[in-house]
């Protein structure tokens, strides 16, 4: 659901703009797997190419094939917009499926 033009996304790319300043809400969430068997697999929210302190979530795969939902949320001060939010793998063996993100502007 979309409401406004203070956040803006475009369809099939990772990207989501902030286009005035203030404090944000982000919720994300996601369903995650190890692609190369087991070990760590996570997520962050980047704000411009830098993580957003908070928003990293790590998990354990123990065995492969085994998934596990992780999520977080956060509180984003944008000061310069527009600023340009991405949520990333912390690792390049991540599959993530079923991802869900929400972004709510406080003020």
């Amino acid at each position: 659901v979309e409401q406004g033009s203070v956040i803006t996304h475009t369809a099939s790319t990772s990207d989501f703009s902030l286009t005035e300043n203030g404090i944000y809400r982000i919720t994300y969430a996601a369903v995650v797997t190890n692609t190369s068997g087991t070990g760590t697999v996570g997520l962050e929210v980047k704000n411009a190419g830098a993580t957003v302190p908070g928003s990293v979530k790590e998990v354990n795969i123990p065995t492969t094939s085994n998934t596990a939902t992780i999520g977080s949320t956060m509180l984003v001060n944008i000061s310069s917009a527009p600023a340009t939010i991405t949520v990333n793998a912390t690792q390049n063996n991540t599959t993530v499926t079923q991802a869900a993100i929400e972004i709510q502007k406080l003020n």
